[in-house]
């Protein structure tokens, strides 16, 4: 496994070990899963470039329905 140092403001380590306590974790162990949940919920390369991609007019939002089709919700 390969070593990585960082620098950050005292604050901010302050912070990190706290949050390695609280979870119960090492520091190490805290923020590698830390950076490995950030680097799996990226999105793919080009995904934003893909909204409004679409020029089709056959492709419609359909009708919302209105607060009168609400279900009355039961009081307690």
């Amino acid at each position: 496994m390969s070593q990585l140092t960082i620098y950050v403001p005292e604050e901010e380590a302050r912070a990190i070990r706290k949050a390695a306590r609280a979870a119960k974790r090492s520091v190490s162990e805290w923020a590698r899963a830390q950076m490995a949940l950030r680097l799996r919920s990226t999105w793919p390369e080009g995904y934003g470039a893909l909204f409004g991609a679409v020029a089709d007019e056959t492709l419609q939002r359909p009708e919302q329905p209105g607060v009168a089709d609400d279900v009355r919700r039961e009081s307690l």
